[in-house]
């Protein structure tokens, strides 16, 4: 069991988001809110001015994290292995591709579509024990993490993986 800093995943790398446009969307969503807030007549000018900053705050996080390039990067590979986002937004646990099994395509309640990974041998119970990766489930005696549910093309994404997996 090894927890690495998104900083230390070696290059060539590969990151499991959320597709972009969500983020975009989110954005202009809380832009709009900063508009709607300051033309708002109901708060004096002061709880206007201290909401949309509140708001151009949270904003400009999103934007930072999501320039730093891990900002909701559940899973990344490389040639090394698979590396999940623990509870710590900025730590990984760090999967060698030989304890890892099976990977597929996965269909989520409410038709929502990802991957399913099976960790193999005494890694799996050690992932288990630590409790800090989410969608960790077991199924017939066998571990799986699943994915997030938001991924727009599965089957590159399970292409890329078999390669990594391959020329480890």
């Amino acid at each position: 069991m090894s927890l690495v800093l998104s900083n230390e995943i070696l290059e060539p790398k590969l990151k499991v988001a959320p597709p972009k446009i969500v983020i975009w969307i989110f954005g202009i969503i809380l832009s709009i809110a900063i508009v709607l807030v300051i033309y708002s007549p109901i708060a004096s000018v002061s709880i206007k001015g201290a909401i949309a900053a509140v708001i151009a705050l949270i904003l400009f996080g999103i934007v930072k994290n999501q320039k730093k390039g891990n900002y909701l990067a559940t899973m990344q590979a490389n040639n090394a292995g698979l590396y999940f986002q623990t509870d710590e937004q900025n730590l990984y646990y760090y999967v060698p591709w030989k304890y890892i099994g099976v990977i597929e395509k996965a269909v989520f309640p409410l038709n929502s579509r990802g991957l399913r990974i099976e960790v193999i041998e005494e890694e799996s119970k050690k992932l288990k024990d630590m409790n800090q990766v989410g969608n960790i489930r077991e199924e017939n005696g066998r571990t799986y993490i699943y994915t997030i549910p938001q991924l727009l093309d599965r089957d590159k994404l399970l292409n890329d993986l078999m390669k990594f997996k391959e020329s480890a």
